[in-house]
């Protein structure tokens, strides 16, 4: 690790691996806990999957209360503001506008990328797929604004966006997420 690391012409953006390996990394590289706040996230995550098959769909998704669909440019200045939120919240990170403005328009231009969810044209939701082959697809940048949590919205938009993948002949799905992140 020291070595690949002295060598490196890159600057160090993060440790990723198991547990026990990514402590002892970061414990090597000196990454100690007086450096805890230069660090975006410190987090031991779980690993989902689920075979599509098995896809439960909330009810508000199926009687309709709400309804998912891809983004649009038009969605672009709400999810702006999520994604600065959720980088502050998750990674303790700010960016600037600029940055998310251009990739939510590259990733508004994908095929089954970025979805939202929305009732009476008001947006709930948001969700996308971070990588994916023909089989499996990675769940990721899953967010509700605060004021909207804990009313399943979350759960709707990735319901969607899975039925789309499953419709498209993927089998399963994964999503990693904190341990401490319960919902």
């Amino acid at each position: 690790v020291r070595v690949s690391a002295a060598a490196s012409t890159r600057p160090m953006e993060g440790v990723v691996g198991l547990a026990a390996q990514a402590r002892r990394v970061s414990e090597v590289l000196g990454l100690a806990a007086h450096q805890r706040e230069s660090i975006m996230l410190d987090s031991h995550e779980i690993l989902y999957a689920l075979d599509l098959q098995k896809l439960e769909i909330p009810a508000k998704l199926l009687s309709g209360q709400v309804h998912a669909r891809l983004a649009e440019p038009r969605d672009m200045p709400v999810l702006t503001g999520w994604i600065i939120n959720s980088n502050a919240e998750t990674y303790n990170r700010r960016i600037r506008p600029s940055e998310i403005e251009a990739n939510l328009e590259r990733m508004a231009g994908q095929v089954e990328h970025r979805w939202v969810l929305e009732q009476n044209n008001r947006l709930l939701a948001t969700t996308g797929f971070g990588a994916g082959t023909t089989e499996v697809v990675q769940v990721a940048g899953v967010y509700t604004p605060p004021s909207l949590r804990r009313q399943a919205y979350a759960r709707c938009v990735v319901a969607a966006s899975l039925v789309a993948a499953r419709e498209r002949g993927v089998e399963r799905c994964v999503l990693f997420t904190a341990m401490e992140n319960i919902p």
